[in-house]
């Protein structure tokens, strides 16, 4: 383990790959990403916001994924390597262009975190699926920790014929058999019907022995709700960046997963929540985005 090269607070505006080819190996703490969804369409802020001008291409094309991404992959990890080149031949053309992009970057990931490091990776019903087994190549099936659904509402379309699509996936991954969980700084007070039990023992085969106290509160379930999305973020926060997310969303996920003075790391930063959240729970931060816009973001919001 080393000392990060980077010195805290600092924001890039650049290639994360590039960015992040240079930091020390085994020197964060934490890494959350929210990288683009393959959804094959370009996202922009709305005129007159605070966000305007941001904007950002979620499209991938095979001729864009470069030979020596995937050389890189094919000597350190050809089990995922073998996995990229199976997807050729499944779902849409670009999904092989959009895995092998995020899978240069993802290797990446694995090698400056910390042994005792997490990872947290965004994303949504579109590729999850793919991302998992993308993650379970880079990372290891046995140091996958919680597939999370935040769960959220929204306006829905009266014209849909299939249930609303209103829940993103975040797949926690440590890099070893020790990882950070500071189950305490993030309870969640019991149902009303549970505190009327009161304390009592548990032994149940989920929880096995043990005394509950419902004074504490409970962790929460891999299923996160009570955390808005889009219109329902807080006034004073919302900048209508394309795909802002909630600071109560990030500030759960910082608590639980690092402690103060542990660095924190952004790839795809966006509008700068991550760092907020690092910063107001005296986290040190590293923040990254290629959008002059984003980077304007941050600033701004800091």
């Amino acid at each position: 383990m080393t000392e990060c090269n980077v010195e805290n607070r600092t924001i890039f505006c650049d290639d994360n790959l590039d960015v992040m080819q240079g930091i020390n190996s085994e020197c964060v703490d934490l890494i959350y990403l929210d990288p683009p969804f393959n959804k094959n369409k370009k996202f922009t802020a709305p005129i007159g916001t605070s966000a305007e001008g941001a904007s950002f291409k979620d499209i991938f094309r095979e001729e864009d994924v470069k030979d020596e991404w995937l050389l890189t992959v094919k000597e350190d990890h050809l089990e995922l390597y073998n996995y990229l080149n199976g997807v050729k031949g499944v779902g849409k053309p670009y999904n092989f262009a959009y895995l092998a992009y995020m899978a240069i970057r993802l290797v990446e990931c694995h090698r400056i975190l910390k042994k005792t490091g997490s990872i947290y990776l965004h994303c949504d019903p579109t590729m999850s699926h793919y991302l998992k087994t993308t993650m379970d190549c880079i990372f290891g099936e046995n140091n996958f920790r919680n597939e999370i659904v935040w769960c959220y509402t929204g306006p829905g379309s009266p014209r849909m014929r299939q249930f609303n699509r209103k829940h993103d996936v975040i797949l926690w991954y440590s890099i070893g058999k020790e990882w950070t969980f500071n189950k305490e700084g993030i309870r969640l007070p019991y149902a009303p019907s549970t505190i009327a039990r009161g304390r009592y023992d548990s032994n149940s085969p989920s929880t096995g022995p043990g005394i509950r106290d419902v004074e504490k509160g409970k962790v929460p379930e891999s299923w996160w709700i009570g955390i808005g999305a889009g219109g329902q973020i807080s006034r004073n926060e919302i900048t209508k960046y394309p795909t802002q997310k909630p600071l109560k969303l990030l500030e759960r996920i910082v608590k639980a997963s690092s402690n103060e003075g542990d660095m924190v790391l952004d790839p795809f930063c966006g509008c700068a929540t991550t760092c907020i959240a690092a910063e107001r729970l005296n986290r040190n931060w590293i923040g990254i985005d290629i959008s002059v816009e984003a980077y304007n973001q941050v600033n701004n919001r800091l």
